[in-house]
């Protein structure tokens, strides 16, 4: 739960408005994306939730993480590694801290 003058507070607002936050940060063409909260985690995909993000909140630390997850069959998970070894330059000059 986050932290507030010392107290904690619940992360029911964070959760709840996180879906419409990440929406207004991306362009408008990316902006159709399903989500659905489990466990503490929020999980955003494209109508295919075997490739999704998941954000988590790091109460301790103040700070969300957000992983790319590929958990589908062999091909796909492979395909998603080629594509990202391919452009491992381009992402990691595009996310500064990843």
């Amino acid at each position: 739960m986050p932290v507030r003058s010392g107290r904690r507070v619940s992360t029911g607002p964070f959760w709840q408005a996180l879906p419409l936050e990440v929406a207004r940060a991306l362009p408008i063409e990316l902006r159709g994306f399903e989500h659905r909260r489990i466990h503490g985690v929020m999980k955003f995909h494209y109508g295919r939730p075997e490739t999704h993000y998941e954000a988590w909140y790091h109460s301790g630390r103040g700070r969300v993480e957000v992983g790319l997850h590929f958990e589908g069959g062999r091909d796909l998970n492979a395909a998603g590694l080629d594509f990202f070894r391919a452009h491992m330059v381009e992402v990691k000059a595009s996310l500064p801290r990843a």
